[in-house]
Formats: C-alpha cells, sequence, structure tokens
C-alpha cells in the first residue's frame, strides 16, 4: 500500500476562518469545525474515488484497487491550518499518478496477466502465476524472444501471461489530483456551511456580554 494522493486545505482553511481563533468570542470554535471539517474532507476524498471510477480516468484492472482505495481515505488537523488528509492504495495505483518504475520482489520477471488468465470483469481467475501449474501450465519463449506463461487445452496453446523484466509506469495525467480539485468548490461550501451553523450554535446573549465588555474597555 502506498500514498496515491496528499492533500493540504490548512492553508485556505486558515486565511478564511484564521481571523476565528484570534478572537476570544470565537476561538472555541476552531476545534469545533476542525472537526466537522474532517468529516467534510474525507467525504471529499471518498467522492473523488467514485468520480474517477465514473468518468474512467482509474488505471485498474480490477475492482479491489478501487475498493482499497475508497477506503484509503484519512483525514487529520485539530486546528484551521493542519487540516490535510490522503488517499492510499496499492502500489500501483500510486504508480500510475505519480509515475514509477515496476521491478520483480521475488523471481526474475514480472507476470502481466493476459485475457485468458482474468474474468469478464477482470478479476483474476486463480490467484497468481503459480496457481496455474496445477492446470499444466509452462513457459514458452517465442521466436521473437518473449516469454509468456502459457498452458494448452484442447491442442490450443492459450497465453495466461507475458513474462518481463520491469514496467514503467508513466504519469497517468495526475488521474486522482485532478478529480481531487473537482472536488474543492463543493468541499470549500461544505466548509462554509460548517461555519454558519457553528456560529448559529451560539447564544446571541454572548455577543451582547461581549459588547458590553469592550464598552467598558474603551
Amino acid at each position: 500500500m502506498a500514498r496515491v494522493l496528499n492533500i493540504h486545505v490548512g492553508v485556505d482553511a486558515q486565511r478564511i476562518f484564521g481571523s476565528l481563533s484570534a478572537n476570544p468570542l470565537t476561538r472555541r470554535l476552531e476545534n469545533r469545525m476542525s472537526v466537522s471539517m474532517r468529516l467534510a474532507i474525507l467525504d471529499a476524498l471518498r467522492d473523488t474515488v467514485i468520480a474517477s471510477k465514473a468518468r474512467g480516468t482509474m488505471p485498474f484492472r480490477t475492482g479491489r484497487g478501487y475498493a482499497k482505495m475508497l477506503a484509503g481515505g484519512r483525514a487529520f488537523g485539530s486546528v484551521f491550518r493542519d487540516l490535510r488528509g490522503h488517499i492510499v492504495g496499492p502500489a500501483y495505483m500510486a504508480g500510475h499518478e505519480q509515475g514509477a518504475k515496476i521491478t520483480p520482489k521475488r523471481g526474475s520477471s514480472l507476470a502481466i496477466p493476459l485475457a485468458p488468465a482474468l474474468r469478464p470483469d477482470g478479476t483474476p481467475k486463480l490467484p497468481g502465476p503459480r496457481s496455474w501449474k496445477l492446470h499444466g501450465s509452462f513457459v514458452f519463449k517465442a521466436k521473437s524472444g518473449r516469454k509468456f506463461i502459457a498452458r494448452k487445452a484442447g491442442g490450443v496453446l492459450i497465453f495466461l501471461y507475458v513474462l518481463v523484466d520491469f514496467v514503467q509506469l508513466s504519469k497517468h495525467k495526475g488521474f486522482i489530483s485532478k478529480e481531487w480539485e473537482r472536488q474543492l468548490p463543493k468541499l470549500y461550501d461544505s466548509f462554509g456551511k460548517i461555519f454558519l451553523q457553528a456560529i448559529q450554535g451560539i447564544d446571541p446573549e454572548t455577543f451582547v456580554q461581549a459588547g458590553r465588555q469592550a464598552k467598558r474597555k474603551i
């Protein structure tokens, strides 16, 4: 698992609402609002993943990566300036977002599944290449030098995986970061509603007393 997206909205939140914490009357609102803002950030991160899948910008082969990212949102910060979050997901998702070179961790090659090794929904028929040995799979080297994991069925050679030394993932145009930017107007609208709810929760008499105290000081 890796961080696919890191976000920080604390700068904007501090710029918009920072004056609240500077005022003794409204200072206590910061912590209360920050709790609600963290929940709003979590919703926005989740909506980001959902929107990426719906728009077709998410590079995934199975639904497992999507499910992990959908549950991988985290939000932090107890004061405005510290509000931030991230989405964690499979390392290959982070590779698509940020670009990466994938090399084998075990063995000398990476096995990239081909259509015969996958179900119609893109999920693997078996847990991995080694599982196909029970079905008579073997390494096949083509005249071009490329290697495959294949098996024979009814006298027909079926290619299950192609073996490669590494996979270079180019940056997938920031597939998640672009979706996050589309969520920002909605998130900041939520922040505004949180502010209004927090202000409405203050007893009007508190403002009256604060005004009287201010006049006495003058």
